[in-house]
């Protein structure tokens, strides 16, 4: 049965991709930017490698980099400012997509429940795999940027209580690359 579902899920490769972009693109506001072509091939190359990667679980072979892919999508949603629950609904949405395909197969193959619970399982273990990709990639820019964040905050201090004075330009800089709002006044309390 698998090598049927291999061979039948890479005959609708570009279906699915397709059918997945207008899932998301309808349901997620947040990925609908239909003027920037480049931002589309991003998410279609998502969709896609996601796509051949379920497929080549089935045909029980993992030769893809999705998971370096998957866990520099799940940064780039942390760079965009978003939580990752946008980025977990165009999986599942493109999850809903292949099932509906599978469920065509089955039909066509007249498979068992047991056999199309196995294909199901398959789906939903492979979405684990990507969500699990997408937050490790999420949690390791969001402690980088912490990291510069304070970096970037203590210098921003020094630059606050150095003796000679630094430029208001500098400071104001400063300021705003450490995303901290100057005071009008400045106290300093030295404790040991």
């Amino acid at each position: 049965v698998l090598p049927r579902a291999v061979r039948f899920m890479r005959s609708h490769i570009d279906e699915l991709v397709e059918e997945t972009m207008r899932g998301i693109h309808t349901r997620i506001p947040e990925y609908a930017r239909p003027t920037d072509e480049t931002y589309r091939r991003t998410v279609r190359a998502g969709v896609e490698l996601a796509m051949r990667r379920f497929i080549d679980l089935l045909d029980r072979r993992d030769e893809t980099n999705w998971r370096e892919v998957y866990e520099a999508i799940g940064a780039g949603e942390m760079h965009e400012g978003r939580s990752l629950d946008v980025l977990q609904a165009a999986m599942r949405v493109g999850a809903r997509t292949g099932w509906r395909k599978l469920i065509v197969f089955g039909e066509q193959e007249s498979l068992s429940a047991t056999t199309m619970g196995a294909l199901s399982d398959a789906i939903w273990v492979h979405l684990d795999d990507l969500a699990a990709a997408s937050v490790a990639g999420y949690a390791r820019a969001r402690i980088a940027e912490a990291g510069e964040l304070d970096r970037r905050r203590r210098r921003l201090i020094e630059l606050l209580v150095a003796e000679q004075p630094a430029a208001e330009e500098a400071v104001t800089a400063a300021a705003v690359a450490a995303r901290w709002q100057l005071p009008r006044r400045l106290a300093v309390v030295a404790v040991d």
